[in-house]
């Protein structure tokens, strides 16, 4: 990519949109989840999505994600669970 202005090509185009979708979803996923203990929890796990990424390791990537995905909707269970048996 000598020569290739970085901002134009593909690659990082859609890298910076999956950025901010991930950012959206953490946040909405922060709020319904509870900060700071759902942050807490999850932090661990976007360490390793990140880690797994960074080393260009596609089987730790998808692992990683979806380790992640999967405590995410353990999570939000639980906390309906929760709110469901409080009312």
């Amino acid at each position: 990519m000598v020569g290739q202005d970085r901002k134009s090509t593909p690659l990082l185009i859609e890298h910076e949109n999956l950025d901010d979708k991930i950012s959206v979803n953490m946040m909405i996923s922060a709020y319904q989840v509870g900060v700071p203990r759902g942050l807490a929890e999850s932090l661990p796990e976007h360490q390793a999505i990140l880690e797994a990424l960074n080393r260009r390791d596609p089987e730790a990537s998808e692992t990683a994600m979806r380790v992640h995905i999967r405590r995410s909707v353990e999570r939000l269970w639980q906390r309906a669970r929760a709110e469901e048996t409080s009312r």
